[in-house]
């Protein structure tokens, strides 16, 4: 390392970066799998005008990130913007799991942004 100017104490190892989104992945899945669940219950504790001013604004998030990820078109209107969600976030962590197995930080690295972007809309 020292050899290419890099100092040592700069470098990070691979193996606990690739832990470290893996893990950030594996709770965004499971955060996304049990939306539809938790929704259910907080509409059944606040009620109807909960309901829709939720509806509202999760279809425009979702779309917004459908729109972003997916096809500029976004989502179609009869799918359920959860099950949409949980699909996007399944892929990635498909693929970011793909990337653990083979300690490939640098491609990890690629999957930042998506990460990010769906943390902000799931939670």
């Amino acid at each position: 390392m020292v050899d290419f100017g890099i100092p040592i104490a700069e470098c990070v190892d691979s193996r606990q970066y690739c832990d470290a989104i893996m893990q950030r992945y594996i709770v965004l899945l499971d955060n996304a799998t049990y939306m539809p669940c938790e929704h259910i219950q907080k509409e059944k504790e606040y009620g109807i005008p909960w309901r829709s001013a939720f509806k509202q604004e999760l279809y425009a998030l979702v779309n917004g990130l459908a729109q972003k990820l997916i096809s500029s078109q976004g989502f179609e209107e009869g799918e359920d913007p959860f099950e949409v969600l949980h699909k996007v976030v399944k892929k990635d962590t498909i693929d970011a799991a793909t990337f653990d197995a083979k300690t490939q930080a640098e491609l990890m690295v690629m999957l930042i942004e998506n990460l990010e972007l769906l943390e902000k809309c799931v939670y």
